[in-house]
């Protein structure tokens, strides 16, 4: 077996990777001591912890054992006298909200315990704002108060409600703000320079009980002014009342409002957009005939351009704007064949986009990194190193700034791992041994991460953790001794408690709820009563403050139910089979029409049913045989309950229509509450069976069969058309595709190596400018000829702190971690295309290789054997007519990597 190519030019990068280390023990044992509201102040680091002893209570550190402390215990004993740390610094003091026994205060500190003391008594602060004139001005009990650092200047500088704590912004000396002055008015625009009497309305802008501020659009400061949005309207303030005047009406409601290259930049729900430096002159409409503009909110800023996506006559593709109206154009019709694009889920990376890719999922699951090129592609961690065995990365979760997932080094089974600044490490062997604990269904509560795991002494129960082994620990054993706990059901939160679906072993697994504690955990209710069970395998979901589920009570068998948390209160929704169970499944709640659609049989069929919570309005509709439920499309609707929200407002399933008499085709619910066939992707009665669901950024990719060309990727325009993305396996052939993603200007996707001759075979890393000649294979990350379905298969794609994660196989590791930072992005369409103008060969060779790059001059050529080492390097002058003679390497696989004027490029070949 061989090295990973990919690793060749990795094995430095590898070295510098820090691995974590534990700091200091504060709360000894198995305890965790919770260290959050990390701050810094005077070279410090301030933080809440509980050592055990204390309770939470501030602490600093200066990165050092020794110099991690205890800095003050507000409230003796076990009790805690902190419970957030949301600081302000200010004139060389921090400000902070904590206790003095039992009642709680506005504190400084200037770091020394002398010069820690309490300010004023308040019974909670919302946030700390600015300065002005030496007095820190912040808000508390929902009022506006200041303070110069003492009790007597401590003064509340207006009775009113405040209204967005989050829209306070300083100008000129002034803090500018939004607030009710009284119940006959709405919230308007205020001003204050920190004095009663200079704190005041700047404008009532909607005269009388309603308000200019009814959401948290934002105040931006642009050019010694602050700007605003009413309504379709634009308005600016130069913070007098004569001075706050409407600028323009925009024609139509903003859905987002930045500065853009120096200008503000107005995204609206219509065919257009705005450029403005602040003045009616100056403020340019952009026109498109794009027939939805801004697609699904996603732009990104990188350098001196914007980049969108919009629909036109082209599909929706990818468009760009420098701010006029000359530079505002189409900037590639990627894929003309189909009218649509293979360019999706835009995220700024750091004036880059990354991407996700395509794969066949057969095998076990890792991560990896990428620059772009093929010498880029790098091996992060061989997590199980037991010859090609795979670690089989599953179940990310983003747990602040790291993230937690499972993984199978070889050695202690599938357990708790974590990646902290891109080092991946071993959390706790749960389960010690080789045994797996296999650590599931995560979810943050209350600043910590609660899921499911298992080991010999107490089987399957509820864990927890801080993202520290002495944090991570058993809540508690719900099922004394190594019998499960917990069932096979998710944990779901509702009014600030967990629930979960259990058995202390005198019941059968029935609904529970816990605030973390033991003490406070408990059971629901016994819906099926005595050790019998009521639920399996049920997901748990949450609308309307309530919380569904599929139960048996014994006479209903399995049917719909709801919990409001009390034992009263739970109860049976809808007995749907009254001859036998419906096995009510796929519960998905449509987040904007506050309903829960799910598969149930009620004794004729399995349907597609909808429900509000009520008996009443469970309602059967025509769809049958549903599956594959998937939330996907977003929209900003608009002004809803007074908060504009962008929902998802879609969810796609495969069903059937006996009315239509179609088979199973893509459906889709609406935001509007229509159910409609999104495309009859198979016509007629034949079904194309759609799966595989992906939505990305609000678009919906999935798998189906047209019976032409068999299983091949396509997407849905919205919900009302699909069209085929690409026919990779030409003719009948089929391909499976789960992923899609995009880097700068290209599409990356898994498909064959050799897709006309062994379309089944040999996955690996494809490419494309949008073009069909532009689409070919990128790079060969496992080149073993020998392997049975040798193919690298990248796969399981997550980014986290401008950091993507993945896996592949690169024929000698097995499926293990690989990552691409920000960093190391750096291709380009012009360096892509080049790219693909270097050609090596005779490959495999016994004596001479030719290079050959188009319209390029090679400045060196290095090559480079499995370890990494360089064992040929010539410059342009000792290369002729572009030949190396290799006779004098040993046999084996090398990469040769060319260096010209625009980059350098790899390509690894095979010496016999």
């Amino acid at each position: 077996m061989k090295k990973s190519l990919l690793l060749i030019f990795f094995l430095s990068f590898l070295n510098s990777f820090c691995q974590a280390v534990l700091l200091k023990d504060i709360n000894l044992g198995t305890y965790s001591s919770n260290p959050t509201g990390k701050t810094q102040f005077n070279g410090l680091i301030y933080f809440i912890a509980d050592d055990g002893i204390h309770g939470q209570e501030l602490w600093k550190t200066d990165g050092t054992e020794s110099g991690t402390e205890l800095f003050k215990d507000f409230i003796p004993g076990l009790e805690s006298g902190m419970t957030t740390l949301s600081p302000f610094v200010s004139n060389n003091f921090m400000y902070f909200f904590a206790a003095d026994n039992d009642e709680f205060f506005l504190w400084k500190t200037d770091g020394t315990e002398s010069g820690t003391r309490k300010i004023k008594k308040f019974t909670s602060i919302q946030s700390f704002h600015d300065t002005i004139n030496d007095e820190m001005i912040f808000t508390a009990e929902n009022k506006l108060w200041k303070t110069d650092g003492t009790e007597s200047g401590t003064i509340k500088i207006k009775d009113f409600s405040v209204f967005g704590t989050s829209r306070f912004i300083k100008m000129n000396d002034q803090i500018y703000f939004s607030a009710k002055g009284n119940s006959n008015q709405g919230n308007e625009l205020w001003k204050t320079d920190g004095t009663e009497t200079g704190t005041v309305q700047v404008k009532d802008v909607n005269v009388g009980s309603g308000s200019t501020f009814s959401t948290n659009t934002p105040i931006v400061v642009f050019n010694n002014e602050l700007f605003f949005v009413y309504g379709t309207k634009l308005w600016k303030s130069d913070g007098s009342e004569s001075g706050t005047l409407e600028v323009m009406d925009l024609e139509s409601n903003v859905k987002s409002f930045f500065i853009f290259n120096s200008k503000l930049c107005f995204f609206n729900f219509g065919n257009s957009f705005w450029f403005s430096d602040g003045t009616k002159e100056g403020t340019s409409k952009i026109n498109t005939d794009v027939k939805e503009f801004w697609h699904n909110g996603q732009y990104m800023i990188s350098g001196n351009k914007l980049y969108f996506q919009g629909n036109d006559s082209n599909g929706y593709e990818i468009w760009v704007t420098d701010g006029t109206a000359s530079g505002t154009q189409l900037l590639k019709d990627i894929h003309p064949e189909f009218d649509d694009n293979n360019i999706e889920d835009i995220i700024d990376f750091n004036g880059n986009v990354i991407f996700t890719a395509s794969d066949k999922n057969w095998f076990g699951k890792e991560l990896w990194i990428s620059d772009g090129t093929v010498s880029g592609t790098k091996i992060l961690k061989d997590i199980n190193k037991e010859g090609t065995n795979s670690s089989n990365v599953q179940n990310f979760f983003k747990f602040g700034d790291n993230v937690l997932f499972s993984a199978d080094n070889g050695e202690n089974g599938r357990e708790l791992w974590l990646l902290e600044s891109g080092t991946p490490t071993l959390l706790k062997d749960i389960n010690i041994g080789p045994a797996y604990s296999n650590p599931q269904n995560f979810i943050e509560f209350n600043g910590e991460v609660y899921f499911m795991a298992s080991d010999k002494e107490k089987g399957n129960e509820l864990w927890k953790t801080d993202g520290t082994e002495t944090g991570t620990i058993n809540v508690f054993d719900l099922n004394p001794g190594n019998e499960n706990g917990l069932g096979n059901s998710n944990l779901a939160i509702l009014n600030n408690k967990l629930f979960f679906v259990g058995s202390n072993g005198t019941s059968g697994m029935e609904l529970w709820e816990t605030d973390g504690t033991k003490a406070n955990t408990k059971i629901v209710a016994n819906i099926n009563g005595a050790n019998s069970n009521s639920i399996n395998n049920s997901k748990l979901v949450v609308l309307n403050n309530e919380l569904f589920f599929a139960a048996n009570n014994g006479e209903s068998s399995v049917e719909l139910w709801k919990s409001d948390g009390s034992n009263s209160g739970t109860v049976l929704v809808k007995d749907i089979n009254t001859n036998g169970g419906s096995y009510v499944n796929n519960l998905t709640v449509h987040s904007y029409l506050n309903k829960l659609y799910f598969s149930a049989f009620d004794g004729s069929g399995t349907y597609l049913w909808e429900s509000d919570g009520t008996e009443a309005n469970t309602i059967k509709t025509n769809l049958k045989n549903p599956s594959n439920f998937k939330i996907g499309g977003s929209r900003d609707i608009g002004d809803r309950n007074g908060a504009n929200i962008i929902y998802k407002t879609e969810i796609y399933l495969s069903a059937e229509s006996p009315n239509l008499n179609k088979g199973t085709e893509l459906w889709a619910i609406t935001y509007s509450g229509t159910i409609q066939q999104v495309f009859d992707v198979n016509s007629g009665t034949a079904s194309s069976y759609p799966s595989a669901l992906t939505d990305v950024n609000g678009k919906l990719y999935f798998v189906a069969n047209n019976g032409i060309n068999g299983k091949e990727l396509w997407k849905a325009n919205g919900v009302s058309s699909a069209q085929m993305v690409k026919d990779i396996v030409s003719g009948s052939g089929s391909v499976q595709i789960t992923n899609i993603g995009s880097i700068g200007d290209f599409v990356f996707f898994n498909a064959p190596q050799d897709p006309t001759n062994n379309p089944l075979y040999d996955y690996e890393l494809w490419m494309s400018d949008g073009s069909d000649e532009g689409t070919k294979m990128f790079q060969d990350i496992n080149p073993s000829q020998i392997q049975y379905r040798g193919g690298s298969n990248p796969n399981i794609f997550f980014k986290h702190n401008d950091i993507l994660y993945f896996s592949a196989d690169n024929g000698n590791n097995g499926f293990e971690l690989f990552m691409l930072e920000q960093s190391a992005l750096g291709i380009n369409k012009e360096s892509f295309n080049t790219l693909e103008k270097v050609s090596i060969y005779p490959n495999p060779t016994t004596n001479i290789i030719n290079i050959k790059v188009e319209n390029q001059i090679i400045e060196a050529v290095g090559i480079f054997n499995l370890l990494g080492k360089e064992v040929f390097r010539c410059s342009n002058k000792e290369i002729k007519a572009n030949s190396i003679n290799v006779s004098m390497l040993t046999n084996g696989i090398y990469v040769v990597k060319v260096k010209t004027k625009i980059g350098s490029y790899s390509r690894k070949f095979i010496k016999t």
